[in-house]
């Protein structure tokens, strides 16, 4: 593909997999074609789609399982939390309406019951997002921070009727973001250990070609490595590369 035809599947495809968060994982084989209604879907491009769909934990054509998505943590807590939540009052569609309508007004009581009828709501959204790199504790933890800051925040939403899709969207938008956030963090931890593990072998290279242990000058003279790096993995990894000598025993020499 050319570069702006890339840039296009590129934008194409990541509306595909918010389309099937919304839909809880999942999405049809009908969609993922018309998500892509300016290219010829032949079966190599759509084996990369339905690839890069299953990678991200999106099924396609069924349902996605909750239940494989979910870790033991996961489990456990949601239980939990929803026992403390279970009695929680239902109410109807009405008076959710005159709810909605009060609180925009800044009735407190309202708000109190808004909060509260929501809290349920932010559970089944997390669910959206099990298996994406939070545990679904820290998830509903984002929502209901959000949701808190949205009950300060109901007199500049357009009127009632729209607060409630309002604050739906405002805690899928936080955790979205959140996983976002913990997936850049994932990506710096991974870099960081193969930058350790590849300062470890060059390393064991040089001392075994010296026959003794080195130094971290020694090191950054004969590879592309920093002495700041090397200081800072001697640092992450407690002084335990092998074959380099500790900063005291350098200053020793």
């Amino acid at each position: 593909m050319e570069q702006n035809s890339e840039e296009l599947f590129r934008k194409q495809l990541l509306a595909l997999v918010k389309m099937a968060k919304k839909q809880g994982m999942c999405v049809t084989k009908e969609q993922v074609g018309e998500a892509f209604p300016d290219m010829d879907l032949d079966e190599g491009k759509l084996a990369l789609i339905y690839d890069y769909l299953k990678n991200s934990k999106i099924t396609v054509g069924e349902e996605a399982d909750l239940d494989n998505l979910l870790t033991k943590e996961d489990k456990d807590y949601l239980k939990q939390y929803l026992d403390e939540i279970k009695e929680l009052p239902v109410y109807t569609e009405t008076e959710i309406e005159e709810i909605c309508r009060r609180a925009f007004q800044g009735e407190k009581e309202a708000k109190e019951k808004l909060f509260l009828y929501m809290l349920p709501k932010v559970v089944e959204i997390s669910k959206l997002y099990a298996g994406q790199g939070m545990f679904l504790e820290d998830l509903i933890g984002e929502g209901n921070v959000v949701l808190t800051m949205g009950m300060e925040m109901l007199a500049i939403e357009q009127g009632p009727k729209e607060i409630e899709g309002a604050l739906v969207k405002s805690i899928m938008e936080a955790m979205e973001e959140a996983i976002m956030g913990e997936a850049k963090v994932m990506e710096k931890d991974e870099q960081v250990i193969k930058r350790i593990n590849s300062i470890a072998l060059a390393a064991k290279e040089l001392a075994e070609e010296l026959c003794r242990e080195i130094t971290v000058k020694e090191l950054a003279e004969e590879t592309d490595f920093t002495e700041e790096e090397i200081a800072e993995a001697m640092e992450l990894t407690g002084n335990k590369i092998d074959f380099i000598q500790k900063a005291e025993d350098e200053n020793g020499i």
